[in-house]
């Protein structure tokens, strides 16, 4: 009672930091939040832009959960604290998840889910990946809830199973695949040929899965973007959990000393095996966990940087390892030193929560400031926002790079750096007919920006700590009317005597400009590479 009690107390004190700022500090979360706004008010008169430039995409994709999830808060709550809602509610379903896997061979080893509360806030989550947040955390709850139930696979067993894989399909395709990877192999390591025909139900209930996987993959580009990272360099990144790494340093050490613990509870659980005597009596169907893990750690090692255009694959897959080993892990033996060690992580989890607050309310500020600058644009306009730095301060991490979005949900902008319904992989995608600045350019070497080609379709250009000799300055300097310049922000107009000019000269863009959005899509794979190179200390993959 005392660990359910300290457990329930530590998910809350977790929320702190997502609840003390006025906007989430990620990096594609602000994108995220900004595209569910647009499908919330997509039929609404008073942002006729929407429908203009953006089409719904209604077919099954896998990243549906998270935006359909947020567009449904935003009937009740404004933007941000929707966003704050998913995130709290992917936070609370990591951690539970972790309780119920953690628990799922033996009840009295759930309080090991504390193990899991400094892996919530890790790269994926602070990178404002949602879905994949919320992948994980089902991840979990499918084996827990598999493992425990695996005995009696009968109606209620493949109704519920099949429900939970298809809404951890529809929040992300890696965790939903590792789902039924993981069943595969404790299914074959636990099946006995006395039960052997109760078992093969489990190959029934499980194939309606495969259906959404194939047609995904064979409607997508499935082309792998092979890692350049050392095999060596790999493990010890693994090792150390350098996943964990996003905000600052001290998460270095964060993840050095939860790998410890890890191994340290290794020792101790195969410590306790050995002591049976004999392998045959140490060995049980539990073990099926360690093998799962073990494969993990190869897929890791083995996997490409991404396919098709999903990207940082390692880093996604460096996580379940780690996770799958909590079911296994045992302190029966150990009791005395159970409490100790109890006592180490809460404090773990504590000041990593604490340390997160105060990084989260020095970004919010930024954030802050770069959103009320942009006050002087106009409501339903089309803005190219161009950010010559996306980190925020000494952080290693780009919290910046869609924080405009923000400022977009406030006034119905379209946001030209909207870079996810460039992609196809979202449920909202811009319209094949509209002419826009291409993503990678964008996002590449805004300085260098041929601005003039999408002049007739920017009306206005929010610059955020741009150089004063960058070729886009001078043009903007020669061709726009400047309506704000407040520290690092400095806001362009166009004129309409230029909107005039340009209108014959945009027809001549448009064969140029459909020619670089059709090589954009192959280039999504480039932007992850540039983003590896200007910011190296995080992106180590």
């Amino acid at each position: 009672m005392l660990d359910r009690a300290l457990f329930a107390v530590l998910i809350l004190l977790a929320l702190v930091p997502v609840w003390t700022v006025d906007y989430m500090p990620t990096t594609d979360g602000p994108c995220h939040t900004y595209n569910a706004w647009v499908l919330r008010q997509y039929n609404s008169p008073r942002h006729p832009l929407f429908r203009e430039h953006y089409e719904i995409d209604h077919r099954p994709l896998p990243n549906w959960l998270s935006h359909a999830v947020l567009a449904s808060l935003m009937f009740v709550v404004p933007p941000p604290a929707a966003e704050k809602l998913l995130v709290s509610g992917a936070l609370a379903l990591f951690l539970l998840g972790a309780w119920m896997l953690a628990g799922a061979v033996d009840r009295e080893r759930r309080w090991l889910a504390l193990l899991a509360f400094p892996l919530a806030f890790n790269q994926l989550f602070q990178m404002g990946f949602y879905n994949f947040s919320l992948g994980l955390g089902l991840w979990m709850v499918v084996v827990a809830w598999w493992w425990r139930r695996r005995a009696d696979p009968g109606l209620g067993f493949a109704l519920g199973l099949n429900g939970l894989l298809l809404l951890l399909y529809f929040a992300h395709l890696v965790p939903h695949l590792l789902a039924l990877l993981t069943i595969a192999v404790l299914w074959l390591v636990t099946l006995r040929r006395a039960t052997w025909k109760r078992h093969l139900l489990h190959i029934a209930i499980l194939l309606p899965q495969a259906v959404l996987p194939l047609w995904y993959v064979a409607s997508t580009d499935s082309a792998t973007i092979p890692s350049a990272t050392p095999l060596a360099t790999a493990l010890r990144h693994f090792v150390e959990l350098h996943v964990l790494y996003s905000l600052g340093e001290p998460q270095t050490w964060l993840g050095r000393l939860v790998a410890v613990v890890f191994l340290l509870l290794v020792i101790l659980t195969l410590a306790e095996k050995l002591r049976a005597g004999s392998l045959r009596a140490a060995l049980g169907e539990a073990d099926a966990f360690l093998l799962v893990a073990a494969l993990g750690v190869i897929l890791y090692l083995v996997s490409p940087e991404g396919v098709g255009s999903g990207i940082f694959l390692k880093n996604r897959l460096s996580l379940f390892p780690w996770l799958a080993l909590l079911p296994w892990l045992s302190m029966s033996r150990w009791k005395g030193f159970q409490r100790s060690l109890l006592a180490v992580l809460a404090c773990l989890a504590i000041t990593d929560v604490a340390y997160l607050a105060d990084r989260y309310r020095a970004v919010d500020r930024e954030v802050r400031g770069l959103v009320s600058a942009a006050a002087p644009i106009a409501p339903n306009s089309r803005v190219l926002p161009l950010l010559f730095d996306r980190q925020s301060g000494a952080i290693p991490f780009a919290l910046l790079g869609h924080a405009f979005s923000y400022a977009a949900i406030d006034k119905g902008l379209i946001d030209w750096d909207n870079y996810e319904a460039g992609t196809g992989l979202f449920p909202l995608r811009f319209r094949a007919t509209v002419f826009r600045p291409a993503i990678y350019e964008l996002e590449s070497d805004p300085g260098d920006l041929f601005l003039r080609a999408y002049a007739p379709v920017v009306d206005y250009v929010f610059c955020w700590k741009m150089p004063d000799d960058v070729p886009v300055a001078h043009f903007l300097r020669r061709h726009y009317e400047l309506v704000a310049d407040h520290g690092p922000v400095r806001v362009y107009k166009r004129p309409d005597a230029l909107k005039r000019r340009l209108a014959v000269a945009m027809r001549c863009c448009w064969a140029v400009g459909r020619g670089k959005q059709k090589r954009e899509d192959g280039e999504v794979a480039r932007i992850a590479n540039l983003k590896s190179r200007s910011s190296a200390p995080v992106f180590w993959f």
